[in-house]
């Protein structure tokens, strides 16, 4: 009986979301002039009523599915980021550090560019993780936007104490911040290839200034 009970409330949630949901956002879209529902919306807003509505419908019905343990659509993988892990490992091999560079310019914390700066730091974390776990040194050549420098650092400290490595990281050595200035920024990550040597380096940010003169 519980059984059954819990088949059909299964069922009519997703009657709910594939079905009710995107019914109700057409009847507002066609009948909204009728019944002076648009008044409630700035204009110009329709769609972007439609769209959020349609991928909050879909976040619910892949939440619901993950709740019952369904197996969820494969997501593809990035050739970059997988080639991410191979670099830490050669890091490893020969010894020489990871540089991750976001430009002396690279992070935006308002603006256009803010989603694709939360993206590059999802992958930062991801790096410093890996470098954690694998045990190869990473430097990080902090941009000149000093509102983002404890976020940044806070990323990568909290990768390292994940892998429980926390007291192997020397913040004061290789978290550095050169100031504003483009050749400044450049020269300083030119001599610290020289000096330290390079595996691998990261280059990301919505605003990667001065990273191809260091190259």
């Amino acid at each position: 009986m519980g059984e059954s009970k819990s088949r059909f409330g299964n069922i009519a949630l997703s009657s709910v979301l594939v079905i009710a949901i995107p019914t109700a956002i057409f009847l507002f879209l066609v009948l909204g002039d009728y019944y002076k529902v648009h008044d409630l919306i700035a204009a110009g807003r329709y769609w972007d009523l439609f769209l959020f509505m349609l991928v909050l419908t879909g976040n619910l019905y892949y939440l619901d599915k993950v709740s019952k343990g369904a197996p969820l659509p494969r997501i593809r993988t990035i050739a970059a980021i997988e080639a991410i892990r191979e670099g830490v490992g050669r890091a490893v091999e020969i010894r020489k550090p990871v540089h991750w560079s976001f430009g002396s310019g690279g992070i935006s914390l308002t603006g256009t560019s803010t989603g694709e700066t939360l993206a590059d730091l999802g992958v930062l974390s991801y790096t410093a993780g890996l470098c954690a776990e694998l045990g190869a040194r990473f430097i990080f050549h902090m941009p000149a936007v000093p509102a983002g420098v404890p976020l940044l650092e806070g990323i990568v400290l909290e990768a390292y104490a994940k892998a429980g490595k926390l007291d192997e990281f020397d913040r004061k050595r290789d978290l550095r911040y050169y100031g504003s200035g483009m050749m400044v920024y450049a020269a300083a990550m030119a001599s610290s290839f020289m000096q330290e040597g390079c595996a691998l380096k990261i280059m990301m940010g919505p605003q990667p200034t001065c990273q191809y003169v260091t190259l």
